[in-house]
């Protein structure tokens, strides 16, 4: 009977028209069960920065970080498209951007049901709040931005509250007066940007703050029994505008690091300077290749990867208002007016990337206002879900980009945390998820069957991820697609689509001929192509810096993936995880030894396929440096058979193998594998360390042979990936030890360690807190210093890289400011050091020529 009247109550509206004796009995069924609350986050245009994905380490999100400890955090989610309109609309339909046709804001239609249409072929929806008010026995409050339009987020308002059609029984929208919005504009950096810093008096009438407060003040009634929930548990939607533009936050929010005037650019530098410096003396900003902006320059000049890339007005509203000034800040004469605009250009990219920050602290805080609130409520807090997560991500510089609507890993990747009471907590899942995967989950949650077809068929176009929330590392190959087209002009006549494995990433432009035209032109289709080895654990090339799409040992992995997006035999589909096991093996294989490999299938129930199914399945083996193909569940491979000159000339062995469902003849899952070669190509990593005050510079690394990563620890604590890293400060004296370690080939490691010998280190109340200025820095001619205790100084000196004095003198300070001119030192980076009675104060600055 359930199984019927569930077809009868998810059809479209035009076909509910009434109430059956047996849908109320269903209500009354679900509603006498223990169901779980839900409260959905959804924010607006964020990507990896907070505290628990590690995006930028200044950024503090204690609130969304304590959600993380009660339960499972993503580090692979992806959102369906990387936009406002279309992720939004494929998330809450349950359907990719294929079946909405919403591939862009300018796609949308605002009446949200306008967007499915007989004429689109897609007249069938079905909202995740939908289901749950009208299958579940949920009452579903929306409060602001769930829905693209706030303003028509699927809600009819004209029916009694318990009696409402659509996704919500309830709805607010918040609409700051405009005379405060109009006020916070004044603030705007520049008088242009899209940030800025407000007073804290006006926090309290953004937008996100009367929203959160919203959300409070429902959990407060819904406990103390004052409002009408219509006897139902609740599902409550709380959409957060920020970090989305305008970013205009207050001051509080801030990172120390943040410039009110532009003027100031040559007295203070707020990015971290020299680059990987640390403890960080400023801002620390987004990765960047050397030379900046490279990874774009390396993509196809005037191609749609750029064009994409371009969507974004920052990069050129930089270079104007910095072009557009009247006077560049002096910094120091002998600069360059180049050299003088580029440091310019740097501190506006870094009062950027500091709003973006300010803005996801504030969205934290209206995060912990909500959170505070469950909690003071513990019945209630015990039986709700928590789902946190953004509906797209954005980029802040990196591929000189500084929006989204790319489908690089800055704008698809997404946070996405699920607390799930008395299930699995402070676990992290590098398993890849999807926010379409968030509907069929929530469903399972809920206990709700998964909405069906009018012809019975599959709705839903993600797959349920609720095992992970108990078992967060178990079995699962499930990969996410995401799908962009352009509005209008070069590259907006097909979709374009980015496939994301654990890890792999696959993007794939389709566009109809040359750039710069927008005629659609179906026997001119051009294809473009990025495959990007990010790593399972972000250790390979998390910044998409090295494209091997067209390199013929990744082809079969390409093909692989290129089989998710439409017309492909896996599209909407969930693969099967196949495993290789082998033999132990040497660091790198020279040739004698076999490899020998068995494989394990496991289905999308994440259990072993038996003995007595896997005739279903052939098992393919190839390689990229033999013609062999074998089939069969294990393979011992030959070294030997490689050819002699191949396998000299190779530095690894790929194999690739396919499982091909018989029946059918598509394959079912893959796996790629390789292995390294050649024991005298052997990694080895030399260097040397400086050491000036308290503060190691590595200097004269030197690294031979092939390996994958390289990890620095100066043994205090502090780790980092760069390959040259910068100077690094102890707080405390002592010894010790720095180790470079290179990871290559089949799981080796080797090291190289030196001393750092850090003196003793004296503190003087009072001297060591005492304020110390000296710009412009990098200097050119001259550096002036300041400090408030200057002129109870015994000495001052200046030490080159080699810890060499360059330059000594006792203290000849006018009120606390001298002036020393250094136009006769090289280029290079030295030591301030000014002396007291008994302590030592210390800068580090950089002289350019």
């Amino acid at each position: 009977m359930f199984g019927d009247l569930y077809f009868y109550i998810t059809q479209p509206t035009h076909m509910r028209k009434l109430i059956t004796l047996s849908s109320l009995l269903l209500t009354q069924i679900i509603c006498f069960a223990q169901q779980p609350n839900f409260i959905f986050i959804v924010a607006d245009d964020l990507n990896d920065y907070i505290g628990v994905l590690g995006g930028h380490p200044q950024v503090e999100t204690p609130n969304i970080d304590s959600l993380a400890a009660k339960g499972v955090t993503f580090l692979n989610a992806y959102c369906n498209s990387p936009g406002c309109a279309p992720s939004r609309t494929s998330m809450l339909s349950g359907r990719d951007a294929g079946y909405t046709q919403v591939y862009n804001n300018e796609d949308y239609e605002n009446v949200f049901r306008n967007n499915f249409t007989a004429a689109e072929n897609n007249e069938e929806v079905y909202t995740l709040p939908q289901i749950l008010k009208d299958s579940a026995g949920y009452f579903t409050y929306a409060i602001d931005k769930v829905f693209h339009s706030p303003a028509e987020n699927d809600f009819d308002k004209f029916s009694p509250t318990c009696e409402r059609d659509k996704s919500w029984n309830k709805m607010v929208n918040i609409n700051p007066e405009e005379a405060d919005v109009a006020e916070m504009n004044t603030y705007k950096f520049g008088g242009t940007f899209d940030f800025g810093m407000i007073p804290d008096s006006m926090e309290q009438y953004m937008e996100d703050y009367m929203a959160s407060d919203s959300a409070a003040a429902f959990i407060h009634d819904y406990a103390n029994g004052t409002i009408n929930t219509c006897d139902k548990p609740f599902f409550l939607a709380l959409g957060l505008h920020k970090p989305h533009s305008d970013k205009l936050i207050p001051a509080h929010y801030f990172p120390e690091y943040y410039l009110q005037n532009i003027e100031d650019a040559g007295a203070q530098t707020i990015y971290n300077n020299p680059v990987g410096a640390y403890p960080y003396n400023g801002l620390v900003m987004p990765p960047q290749p050397d030379p900046m902006f490279n990874d774009f320059y390396q993509l196809p000049e005037g191609g749609l990867a750029q064009s994409c890339a371009n969507m974004g007005e920052v990069y050129n509203q930089i270079m104007d208002y910095v072009n557009g000034l009247a006077e560049l800040p002096i910094i120091d004469p002998a600069l360059t007016e180049a050299e003088r605009k580029a440091i310019v250009e740097e501190t506006v990219r870094a009062n950027y990337v500091a709003s973006y920050i300010a803005a996801v602290q504030f969205m934290d805080a209206m995060v912990g206002k909500v959170m505070t609130a469950l909690n003071e409520h513990p019945e209630i807090a015990e039986n709700t879900i928590i789902i946190f997560t953004s509906d797209n991500g954005f980029s802040l510089g990196e591929k000189r980009h500084w929006t989204k609507w790319t489908l690089w890993e800055t704008d698809v990747r997404v946070p996405l945390i699920v607390v799930y009471p008395e299930h699995t907590e402070n676990q992290i899942s590098k398993r890849v998820v999807s926010l379409l995967d968030i509907y069929p989950t929530v469903c399972d949650m809920a206990d709700v069957n998964h909405p069906i077809k009018a012809d019975g068929s599959k709705y839903l176009d993600g797959n349920s991820f609720i095992t992970l929330l108990d078992n967060p590392d178990g079995f699962s190959a499930n990969v996410a697609v995401s799908t962009y087209r352009k509005n209008a002009g070069f590259g907006s006549c097909y979709p374009h689509y980015s496939v994301r494995s654990e890890r792999f990433h696959y993007i794939r432009y389709q566009y109809n001929n040359a750039a710069g035209t927008g005629a659609c032109d179906d026997m001119s289709i051009n294809i473009d192509e990025e495959l990007y080895d990010i790593g399972i654990d972000r250790q390979t090339d998390p910044y998409e810096w090295k494209n091997l799409a067209y390199d013929p040992d990744y082809l079969p992995m390409k093909t692989y993936l290129s089989q998710f997006i439409p017309g492909g035999t896996l599209y909407n589909t969930e693969p099967y995880t196949v495993n290789i096991y082998y033999n132990e093996l040497p660091c790198l294989l020279d040739g004698t030894l076999p490899i020998q490999m068995r494989t394990v299938l496991i289905n999308t129930a994440s259990l072993q396929v038996g003995a007595d199914e896997i005739s279903n399945y052939t098992f393919k083996w190839t390689n990229n440096l033999t013609d062999e193909i074998h089939y069969g569940i294990d393979y011992s491979f030959d070294l030997s058979a490689i050819p002699h000159e191949i396998f000299e000339s190779a530095s690894q062995v790929f194999f690739y193998l396919q499982v091909i469902e018989n029946a059918s003849g598509n394959t079912i899952a893959f796996k790629l594998k390789q292995f390294y070669l050649h024991p005298e190509a052997e990694p080895t990593v030399a260097f040397h360390t400086m050491v000036i005050d308290h503060t190691v510079t590595i200097t004269d690394v030197e690294t031979t042979g092939l390996y994958n990563t390289v990890t620095w620890n100066f043994g205090d604590g502090y780790t980092t990936n760069d390959a040259n890293p910068g100077p690094h400060t102890y707080n405390t004296a002592g010894t010790f030890y720095i180790t470079a370690e290179l990871e290559y080939g089949n799981k080796c490691s080797t090291f190289s360690t030196a001393p750092a010998i850090i003196d003793s280190i004296i503190f003087k109340s009072g001297i060591q807190e005492a304020e110390l200025q000296l710009f412009p820095n990098p200097a050119s001619t001259q550096i002036n210093i300041y400090s408030n205790v200057l002129d109870v100084a015994t000495s001052i000196a200046i030490l080159n890289a080699l810890g060499e004095t360059v330059y000594n003198s006792n203290v000849s300070a006018n009120n606390n400011s001298m002036v020393i001119p250094v136009n006769q030192f090289n280029s290079g980076m030295y030591v301030l050091k000014i002396h007291y009675q008994g302590y030592t104060k210390n800068k580090v600055f950089e002289i350019i020529r």
